[in-house]
């Protein structure tokens, strides 16, 4: 009884999380037709203030599609790529104080850090050990 109840709610939380997608990847289309009415905007009376809107429109697409490309991929590359977009788009777009710029930047620093330091060698013996199973199993074939 207790694995027919969680196979449901896996199931239930996998087709929500698929409605969720679709619905966003839905919205994600029409931002893009949006970004591309505001092309033709950047020649008006204050092209820094449509060149502003325009990246504003492109960054927040491309934190759309990765977060699109995480709740499909479920991996932890796919959330690292996310929070660094997120954070770029923080430095890039909003015009703040140095101080919250430098934060930006070391916040991404560090998760270019963690990256190298946690992910790399959490892959490298992932890889390491699938490729000691295969050579197992062509050994004992």
């Amino acid at each position: 009884m207790k694995e027919k109840c969680t196979l449901i709610i896996s199931s239930l939380a996998y087709a929500l999380e698929m409605i969720i997608t679709i619905a966003m990847l839905i919205g994600t289309g029409l931002l893009c037709f949006r970004l591309i009415c505001s092309i033709f905007h950047l020649m008006d009376a204050d092209p820094f203030e449509a060149y502003e809107h325009l990246l504003s429109y492109s960054m927040n697409l491309i934190i759309c599609v990765e977060l699109i490309r995480m709740m499909y991929y479920h991996t932890s590359d796919m959330v690292f790529e996310l929070l660094v977009f997120a954070l770029a788009r923080q430095v890039i777009i909003d015009h703040t104080s140095a101080i919250t710029s430098l934060i930006g930047v070391c916040a991404i620093a560090v998760l270019f850090a963690t990256r190298k330091f946690l992910f790399t060698t959490h892959v490298l013996s992932a890889d390491t050990d699938d490729e000691d199973d295969k050579k197992s199993e062509e050994e004992n074939k």
